[in-house]
């Protein structure tokens, strides 16, 4: 009967919850963000101010708008820190849970409810922060902007691609 179900939790929760288990926060990931926060530099060695500038200039921003987006993005950034802190707690938790000889089923849904409500936040908190840009853009400037992280979030991926293809040495 025990191995029945240890056999049903790991069929039906190991694939959902080896994602969460192995999954990379947010912050130990390289690239962009990692880079600016630490030195001030971004892609190409562009300090943080040259990329305001040629953001502030391709979108036709003010200096209240340049200002008041400064703000947002202090505190969206450090509440977005604060939610990967905690989730990062609570993967740790259900990691060493389910590596116990015991499990207690009980905590394991438990912690897993926790990081259910804490994804459920951090999905509330990023439409709040689009919808507090879009309070701060004109509708063109917010369309234009969404342009510019789209083609951003390309060279990003198209770059990790290839840096992944390299180490793996599918890649000459």
């Amino acid at each position: 009967m025990k191995i029945k179900f240890l056999l049903f939790v790991l069929i039906v929760f190991l694939p959902g919850l080896s994602g969460l288990v192995c999954a990379q926060p947010f912050q130990d990931m390289g690239g962009f963000h990692e880079g600016m926060m630490q030195d001030g530099q971004g892609f190409k060695g562009n300090s943080i101010e040259k990329i305001k500038a040629r953001v502030k200039e391709e979108l036709g921003l003010d200096d209240v708008q340049q200002q008041k987006l400064d703000e947002h993005r202090a505190i969206h950034r450090e509440q977005s820190r604060q939610y990967i802190e905690l989730t990062k707690t609570l993967r740790e938790q259900l990691k060493t849970e389910l590596e116990k000889t015991d499990l207690d089923i009980a905590k394991i849904h438990s912690i897993h409810e926790q990081l259910k409500t804490i994804n459920n936040q951090m999905a509330d908190h990023r439409l709040e922060g689009i919808l507090q840009v879009r309070e701060i853009l004109t509708a063109e400037q917010f369309n234009k902007f969404f342009e510019l992280k789209e083609r951003r979030k390309s060279r990003v991926g198209q770059k990790r691609m290839h840096r992944r293809m390299h180490e793996e040495g599918l890649n000459p």
